[in-house]
């Protein structure tokens, strides 16, 4: 017997249009009412599966950032930073060789972008980032109150950091 379901959210929990069907909300709340702990997983920051957990009216653990910060019974009980030196080493590699760099933070991002990344990440997500140069990293901390979890950087294809 399972006692557990873990959902991945982009092109899985969420349609296209960021919507999700009541079928699903109603499998989860059943499987929920007979025992099963149900997991939301995702790359997303925390704040955004918050968001997803209040769509579906359930009450979920939480697994942000491919798993740097995991939240279960609304407590913290996994919560993974970037060192200064890593985050540092990281913009220096990546600045000039894509075309987006976000920052997550468990409530923010911050993002250095064209109009078409910024546009995006805003649609996905649902909130705009704040756009900044993204080399500073205790203005990254200052602006987004939060040393960053991950960092993602875009290129057509999507390259990523963790």
């Amino acid at each position: 017997m399972y006692s557990i379901i873990l959902t991945d959210i982009d092109g899985t929990l969420l349609h296209d249009d960021l919507t999700i069907g009541k079928d699903t909300i109603s499998a989860l709340a059943r499987a929920t009412e007979k025992g099963l702990l149900t997991a939301l997983c995702s790359g997303r920051y925390m704040k955004s599966l918050d968001k997803i957990e209040r769509m579906a009216g359930l009450k979920m653990m939480k697994i942000a950032f491919n798993g740097a910060l995991i939240e279960h019974n609304g407590k913290l009980i996994r919560d993974v930073r970037l060192s200064r030196g890593a985050f540092i080493k990281a913009m220096d590699f990546l600045k000039g060789k894509v075309s987006a760099l976000i920052a997550f933070t468990p409530d923010s991002y911050a993002i250095m972008a064209d109009d078409f990344w910024l546009e995006e990440q805003d649609r996905i997500l649902g909130e705009p980032g704040i756009a900044m140069d993204l080399t500073d990293y205790d203005e990254v901390v200052r602006a987004s109150g939060s040393i960053p979890c991950k960092l993602l950087a875009k290129d057509n294809d999507t390259a990523k950091i963790r």
